[in-house]
């Protein structure tokens, strides 16, 4: 886990360098919720991280069968979501979207059973 979390401070610190170039400012509510989801659920697989036009930090895990999860971290609690499932023995894909919290997204998830994803 630390491993992740180090390589994840690294990227935040990138993010914040190529923001404050570019006249974003990375939102430290933003990097704080962030930072405390992925600790709170031992989330070990890295997820791609990229810095919003509105400072916020939005994190993608995906696998190999169109499963998808995107969190942007809006600050405290408040998140916006996107998740992805592809249904058993078939082409359809389930989609939900939405606003949340960050407990709210974590149900959501286990609920899609794609806990997996995001620690495998």
């Amino acid at each position: 886990m630390l491993t992740v979390l180090n390589a994840y401070a690294e990227r935040v610190a990138t993010l914040r360098e190529y923001g404050e170039a570019d006249g974003i400012t990375l939102r430290a509510e933003s990097e704080d919720a962030f930072l405390n989801f992925i600790k709170s659920n031992a989330y070990t697989r890295r997820a791609s991280l990229v810095l919003l036009d509105n400072g916020n930090l939005r994190a993608v895990w995906k696998d190999d069968d169109g499963g998808h999860v995107g969190v942007q971290f809006r600050g405290g609690q408040a998140a916006s979501y996107v998740i992805f499932k592809r249904r058993d023995h078939g082409a359809d894909v389930s989609r939900v979207a939405g606003k949340d919290t960050l407990d709210g997204v974590r149900g959501q998830i286990r609920a899609f059973g794609l806990d997996k994803l995001m620690s495998g």
